[in-house]
């Protein structure tokens, strides 16, 4: 294998390791969207600021990740819960949540400045030994390698979208907010208490938020305005694979994180981003996934329709 073969490879697999740890995030932003008709860009901030905090807690009191962990979840929760219920109080729309959440992202930047400065923070000398070493595949793929620090937010990702998945699938609550979204006037004709599970819901997606920020603690440097080189990919993402679909949101920004990448190593890097959002955008225009529909339930009636006039025409002869 040629060294540009194993760069290629290298860099797709980082890649989609990159994006599983963004595609945490992604999600939180797709469930309130989908679910709550909330565009809530402060959510990027919120991972920022429970980065900062997971700073704080390893660094200056050099607690444990996993405590840091279990500290920075009820904070989080509640700052969720809180955030949604002066939503609910003041009933805004879809449309004001874009400016209100927005002018919030800025205001929770401006406060991680101002408690933690403006300058590059990292918590590479809290970290445990295991989380620095990098991990190399075994042979005859020995010259690829990851690090423990991006397999983690993988396998985090992947529990998490599928958890989400299942309790949105597969349990009476999950049902519930499917069907608050859905029609929320209906939904709680039919017994469904909005308040009280939009409440929840949102405690719970900023909780996520939480889960990425100890990974982006571990994983980057962190730096106030860090959440705003994230906004772009996370919207394309959200959008890309669709309101309210946690692992549609991590698959598509492991997808266009891999497509940065890959782009990056044949050509000039400053170009990547342009390169992934055309093909956002040209996606957004042919609409595949509803020409794929179409196409798919015309040629389901197409075989229905010739079902029955061969039944049809075989029942003839026995009607004679």
């Amino acid at each position: 294998m040629s060294p540009d073969q194993i760069i290629f490879i290298q860099s797709a697999l980082n890649g989609i390791l990159v994006g599983s740890l963004l595609g945490i995030v992604a999600m939180g932003l797709s469930l309130t969207w989908g679910f709550l008709k909330i565009a809530n860009f402060a959510h990027l901030s919120f991972a920022l600021l429970a980065a900062y905090m997971a700073y704080s807690l390893m660094v200056d009191l050099a607690l444990h990740p996993l405590l840091a962990l279990l500290l920075i979840l009820p904070v989080m929760f509640v700052l969720g819960v809180a955030v949604q219920w002066l939503f609910l109080r003041f009933q805004v729309t879809t449309f004001t949540s874009l400016l209100l959440t927005f002018g919030l992202f800025i205001v929770l930047e401006n406060l991680i400045t101002f408690i933690w400065t403006a300058d590059t923070i990292t918590t590479r000398s809290a970290l445990p030994d295991f989380l620095r070493k990098a991990i190399r595949f075994p042979p005859p793929l020995e010259r690829f390698f990851v690090l423990p620090p991006d397999l983690l937010a993988f396998l985090v990702a992947v529990l998490l979208a599928g958890g989400i998945h299942w309790l949105l699938h597969r349990t009476a609550w999950g049902r519930a907010v499917r069907a608050m979204a859905e029609d929320p006037v209906m939904a709680q004709a039919y017994g469904v208490h909005y308040r009280r599970e939009a409440l929840l819901l949102s405690g719970l997606v900023s909780a996520t938020a939480g889960v990425a920020g100890l990974l982006i603690a571990i994983k980057m440097p962190l730096f106030p305005s860090l959440a705003l080189a994230w906004l772009g990919v996370i919207v394309a993402a959200v959008i890309l694979g669709g309101l309210g679909n946690p692992i549609g949101a991590l698959v598509a920004t492991s997808l266009l994180i891999l497509v940065q990448n890959v782009w990056s190593v044949r050509f000039q890097p400053s170009w990547a981003p342009l390169f992934a959002f055309s093909l956002f955008i040209l996606y957004l225009a042919l609409q595949p996934d509803q020409l794929w529909r179409q196409w798919w339930s015309q040629r389901s009636l197409r075989r229905r329709l010739r079902a029955s006039s061969s039944s049809a025409s075989s029942s003839a002869p026995a009607e004679r």
